[in-house]
């Protein structure tokens, strides 16, 4: 378990070079309610002829932090392997909605709050709550990539409104890099796909930025392990500067 004395709004880049010589990395997003947390997770074996080698790094929020973050935390472990659907309760779906409710004090914990309620297909417990979240925080690539996706849910045929909105805030991901999260990467990668199979019915204006991103995210996706809440990437060559690495 690590916290990082350095601020930064958007967070940090961790990356480890093994004996071979491999780059691994993960992503710990900063947050506006406190200084997070977070719990590493390493996979390692020992080559004698050269070294340690590193298999698997996965990084998440640590049930000891306080507050917002240590109950998203929580939630976050009991139901990360788990049909949220089933599993969810009444109580932690209200706590759940309180917690992407209170954004403002806590923008990291009501992303994972609303990464259990989309798995929980519960978009009315959502509200347009994901919109704020995408429009109030700059720094932060999750909301727009998350708030796609609820917009072409509560639209499942996708009507024409639908499309031009989830096109224009996915688009927001050009300027603000990859989510943080596994799970808003895995649906990013999806909207990208999805939208590019209906680009006749995306605005011209949308359409140089989506071409990119899906371009950007197919390269990205070489290197991304998923796993952890974080994301983690591996194989690139060390001191490089990846186009998903944080600026």
């Amino acid at each position: 378990e690590i916290s990082i004395a350095e601020e930064d709004q958007v967070g940090h880049w961790l990356e480890l070079v093994d004996g071979a010589g491999t780059a691994h990395s993960c992503l710990l997003p900063a947050d506006r309610y406190k200084r997070p947390r977070y719990v590493l997770e390493f996979d390692v074996t020992f080559d004698e002829g050269i070294g340690r080698q590193i298999s698997r790094i996965e990084a998440s929020l640590s049930m000891k932090n306080s507050g917002l973050l240590g109950a998203a935390a929580e939630l976050w472990q009991r139901y990360r392997m788990a049909d949220v659907g089933e599993a969810v309760d009444a109580f932690e779906l209200s706590v759940l909605e309180r917690m992407v409710c209170e954004k403002l004090d806590s923008p990291l914990a009501a992303t994972i709050a609303a990464l259990i309620l989309l798995r929980a297909n519960r978009l009315d417990l959502l509200h347009d709550w994901l919109r704020n979240l995408a429009n109030w925080f700059d720094e932060q690539p999750d909301g727009p990539a998350l708030w796609a996706e609820q917009v072409l849910r509560q639209q499942p045929r996708g009507d024409d409104a639908a499309i031009a909105e989830a096109a224009e805030y996915l688009g927001l991901l050009i300027e603000r890099g990859l989510p943080h999260t596994s799970e808003a990467l895995s649906y990013a990668a999806g909207l990208s796909n999805r939208l590019a199979h209906l680009i006749e019915r995306v605005p011209q204006g949308s359409r140089p930025k989506l071409e990119r991103l899906r371009e950007q995210i197919g390269n990205a996706l070489v290197f991304f392990r998923p796993g952890g809440l974080f994301t983690s990437y591996a194989g690139f060559a060390p001191g490089t500067d990846p186009w998903f690495r944080l600026a």
